[in-house]
């Protein structure tokens, strides 16, 4: 979606490197980034509230379902929202930042 390639551009010019759709089948992360040490190995996932994300068939399954899976399956979880991107760009990028700052170091 052109919001999700917003997310992607802003977080590449930070140095993050950022893989789109990354996952089998219709299960994929929005936007996975690498370890910055260890570039084979994603570190963070992104999701947006793009067309996965409204096309959820319901709240819980957008909210805590996807969210669980993906924890349970070793992922880092960040959300972006495009309201808030919106409203304050800066903010939103230092969130992601420091949500793949911390996600580095586990």
């Amino acid at each position: 979606s052109p919001f999700e390639q917003v997310v992607i551009d802003a977080a590449t010019a930070q140095g993050l490197q950022c893989v789109p759709r990354v996952g089998v089948g219709g299960y994929r992360v929005d936007i996975a980034v690498r370890h910055p040490q260890e570039p084979e190995r994603f570190v963070l996932a992104i999701e947006c509230d793009g067309p996965n994300f409204s096309e959820a068939p319901a709240c819980r399954d957008r909210e805590i379902g996807r969210a669980g899976v993906l924890t349970r399956m070793g992922w880092n979880i960040h959300r972006s929202f495009s309201t808030a991107w919106h409203k304050d760009p800066e903010a939103e990028l230092a969130r992601l930042l420091e949500s793949y700052r911390a996600a580095s170091l586990k």
